[in-house]
This record gives structure tokens, sequence and C-alpha cells, in this order.
């Protein structure tokens, strides 16, 4: 049994977003994760997920394959403020390196006020310094108008900035971060401690 867990992320992981104004309301939450283990034949530990869904407590144990909360296919326009995920450990405890893991940002924009008609998005993310991990990202957006004409684009860059057109109302976007342990196969140290591994995110729509 393991008594040594790697403990990768305890805090900031609670991030809710909201902001509530008179032309538009947007909200910024952790809304997937998922994680793959590195299913060496003598490994022991277990490489897992434990957080919040609500009030509920939920775990993800990592296998060959990558485990996600929720998984993909979801409604890009869809959102559900009464699941976000909170309290946020991963933990990788299995004896070699080589496991991976995803954690998912979801950003709703909802336009209240409507003499306004046109807007640009604005996204900037600052990654962290990482010895240990391997991190990329994906960011889909999407856009609805008042006649329900959805407009959708993937981004690969870190700072940008998107022309939404006239008359939307909606939008939705994703932010996945996967990290990769790197020395895959290496025997696992156990006394690194807390990693900070979260990018920075700023978000918003300006008119």
């Amino acid at each position: 049994m393991k008594i040594l867990f790697f403990i990768l992320l305890l805090t900031l992981l609670t991030t809710k977003a909201f902001s509530i104004g008179p032309t538009y309301d947007h909200y910024l939450y952790v809304c997937d994760l998922g994680i793959k283990a590195n299913l060496n034949s003598t490994n022991i530990g277990v490489d897992y997920i434990r957080f919040k869904n609500g009030a509920k407590q939920e775990k993800i144990i990592g296998s060959y394959i990558n485990k996600m909360f929720r998984g993909e296919g979801r409604d890009l326009l869809k959102r559900d403020l009464n699941k976000q995920l909170s309290d946020i450990e991963i933990n990788l405890a299995s004896d070699y390196k080589g496991a991976q893991f995803s954690i998912e940002y979801c950003y709703h924009w909802v336009k209240k006020n409507q003499s306004l008609n046109f807007y640009i998005a604005n996204i900037d993310i600052t990654n962290p310094d990482l010895l240990e991990l391997e991190l990329s990202k994906k960011v889909s957006c999407a856009s609805i108008n008042d006649v329900g004409v959805k407009n959708a684009q993937d981004f690969t860059a870190n700072n940008f900035s998107w022309e939404l057109g006239q008359n939307q109302k909606d939008l939705f976007c994703k932010i996945k971060f996967t990290y990769k342990e790197r020395f895959v196969g290496e025997l696992r140290d156990y006394n690194l401690g807390d990693l900070k591994i979260l990018p920075i995110i700023n978000i918003g729509v300006t008119p």
C-alpha cells in the first residue's frame, strides 16, 4: 500500500468567476476532468482524480484509456452552472511515470443589452513553467446570433481576439489543458510535493 502520494494539485481549481452586469453576464468554471494511467505491469499504486460535483464527492480512477468525467460531445452552447467541479485533487501514485490528465474550463457569455450588436472575444493564456509535465491545450468557441445561426472556431495561440460579428447573443468556449508526464517509464519520485500547474486565463468580451 502506498503511504506517500504525489499530489499535483490541491488549490486554485475552485475557480468560479461570475460577472453579472447591465449589458451581459459571463461565467468561467471547471466543467470536466480526465485521467489516463501508465499501466506498466509492475505498477502497484493508483492514479486518480478526486473532486466535488456540486455537493457530491466524485472520483475517477485512471486506466489505459483516457477516462473523462463528462466526456466529449457535449453541446458547446449548453451550460449547467449547478454542475461545476471544485475541490479537485489529482493524485499520481503509480510506481512509474507516464500518466496524463486533463482539466477543462467552460466560459459562457450572455448578452443582455440588445442595443449592442458587435463584440470581440479576447483570450489571454499564460502557461506555467513545468519540468515534470508536458502541457498542451485546445480552445473551442462557438457563438449564436439572434436568429439562431451558429459560428464556431478553434484556436491554438495563447493570445487572440475573435470578432463575433453582429447580433450575437451567446458565446461558449471550452479551454482544455492536457498534461503528460515526462520521463515515461522512470520510477516516480514521491518527494516532489505539490506542483503549481495551472495556467492563468484572462477571458472576456468587449463591445
